[in-house]
C-alpha cells in the first residue's frame, strides 16, 4: 500500500509540475531553471518519504518481533505450568490408588465375617463394590 501511495505521489507531483511550467508564460532559460528546481524538490521529497517509510517499516517489524517473542514466552510458561499440574495430579492419583490397594489388601475392614463375605462376593475381582449397602 505504501509503495502504491508513494508512486502516486511522485507521478502526480511530476505531472502537476510539468503542466504548471508548460502553461506558465516564461522564456526557455527560465522554464528550464524552474523545471530543474522543481525536479530537485520532488526528488528530495521522494527521498524523504522513502526514508520515512523505511524507518516506520523497520520500527513496526521490531515491535512485531518483540511482541511475538513475548507471546511465545507466555505460551511456554503456561505450557510448563499445565505440565507440572498434570504431573502433580498424576502423582496424587498414583498415591491415592496405592493407598486404596494397600487398604483393601491389608484386611483391615471392620465388621462381621458375614459382611466381609458379602464384600468379597460383590467386588467381582474389580475392587469396586456393586452393592453399596455393605461398608
Amino acid at each position: 500500500m505504501a509503495k502504491g501511495m508513494l508512486t502516486g505521489v511522485v507521478v502526480g507531483g511530476a505531472i502537476g509540475a510539468v503542466g504548471a511550467l508548460l502553461l506558465a508564460p516564461k522564456t526557455g532559460p527560465e522554464m528550464r531553471k524552474d523545471l530543474a528546481e522543481r525536479l530537485s524538490t520532488m526528488s528530495d521529497k521522494t527521498k524523504s518519504v522513502a526514508a520515512d517509510v523505511g524507518q516506520r517499516t523497520s520500527e513496526l517489524a521490531k515491535n512485531i518481533g518483540s511482541q511475538t517473542s513475548g507471546i511465545v514466552g507466555m505460551a511456554k510458561d503456561a505450557t510448563q505450568g499445565v505440565m507440572s499440574e498434570v504431573k502433580s495430579w498424576k502423582s496424587d492419583v498414583a498415591e491415592t490408588a496405592a493407598e486404596a490397594v494397600n487398604e483393601s489388601g491389608s484386611g483391615s475392614t471392620t465388621g462381621s465375617s458375614s459382611s466381609q463375605s458379602s464384600y468379597d462376593s460383590t467386588t467381582h475381582n474389580t475392587g469396586i463394590r456393586s452393592n453399596p449397602t455393605h461398608s
